[in-house]
């Protein structure tokens, strides 16, 4: 179960990294020439071909599909563990949400 979960998790990750890369470089040609048209993008995209829309996604599988894959897998994992306790609120689930809700608060003061 827990290999499936991990697969599951890994694919998921690395399709939402490849997938959302050519936003992510058109999104940062934009905040570099202040204001990207769509003529200016449709040339760079000819020039470079999809090569341009796909540059820095080795980049972007290590920022997103690491983070993504490790989410869904801890999801799944806690869900196997504490499935009953947490639907039905119980102390265990109670004592988890405090504890990450401190480890989340004290996460963003230090940053």
């Amino acid at each position: 179960m827990a290999l499936q979960s991990a697969q599951k998790s890994l694919a998921a990750g690395i399709c939402g990294a490849v997938l959302t890369n050519p936003a992510d470089v058109i999104r940062n040609e934009m905040f570099k020439d202040d204001a990207l048209s769509l003529p200016q993008t449709l040339k760079n995209l000819n020039k470079g071909g999809w090569k341009w829309m796909l540059r820095g996604v080795d980049k972007n599988l290590i920022a997103v599909a690491a983070p993504v894959a490790t989410t869904i897998f801890l999801t799944d994992l806690f869900k196997d563990v504490f499935g009953n306790e947490i639907r039905e609120g119980g102390e265990v689930a109670k004592r988890v949400t405090r504890r990450l809700t401190r480890v989340i608060k004290n996460d963003k003061e230090g940053a």
